[in-house]
């Protein structure tokens, strides 16, 4: 099939999110034709990387921009299967396509984590709710990360039956690394790059 995945998160970038999309496009393009879609500043070498640049300062402009972009390419391409990962690309693809909706996360639930300000905007929040909601409901598939996820897009109404938890794997250290040659009582050394929201679970790891 011909397959698009789409993301508004940048690529190259050493955020996680980047390093999942590459994981996802590896393995989409093992049986697939797969274009992608992504903000950035230089398209992938060897891939078909169609790269979207904003100055836009502000995250909602930017994130609206980048769906009108989509919305472009996508009336210009014959895609089979829309992949998309936000409400921003995800409702720019045609509605005659299959759209696979990747949920890792809920801009209305962490918006005010990252911009504390939001908090103070309901009606924003709102409209990002609904944005999503208008997804998963034209959503063939949805995919997330775990069980929490899963419960909650049940809970927005939509039916278990779509919904496939694919879980991240961990990151581990290749087969080449010596082993450890410290006590058995040493204390464990616990590498974590990530973002400190509550929801990641780092105070929990190291309880």
């Amino acid at each position: 099939m011909n397959v698009v995945l789409a993301s508004f998160d940048p690529v190259p970038a050493p955020k996680g999110a980047s390093a999942h999309i590459l994981a996802n496009l590896r393995v989409l393009r093992e049986d697939h034709d797969v274009s992608l879609v992504t903000l950035g500043k230089e398209p992938l070498p060897g891939e078909r990387h169609i790269v979207i640049s904003s100055s836009e300062p502000n995250w909602l402009r930017r994130g609206l921009e980048f769906g009108d972009r989509c919305a472009r390419i996508f009336s210009t391409h014959d895609f089979d299967v829309h992949h998309v990962r936000s409400p921003f690309e995800g409702l720019a693809a045609s509605p005659t396509s299959g759209i696979v909706y990747e949920v890792n996360a809920f801009y209305s639930i962490e918006l005010g984590y990252h911009y504390p300000h939001a908090i103070e905007a309901p009606a924003v929040r709102a409209k990002m709710a609904q944005m999503e909601t208008a997804l998963l409901d034209r959503a063939d598939a949805i995919v997330t990360t775990n069980a929490v996820t899963a419960q909650h897009i049940v809970d927005r109404g939509i039916g278990a039956d779509r919904i496939r938890i694919v879980c991240n794997a961990p990151s581990v250290m290749p087969d080449d690394v010596p082993p450890r040659t410290e006590r058995a009582d040493a204390p464990v050394r616990l590498l974590y790059i990530g973002t400190l929201t509550s929801w990641q679970g780092v105070p929990e790891v190291v309880r």
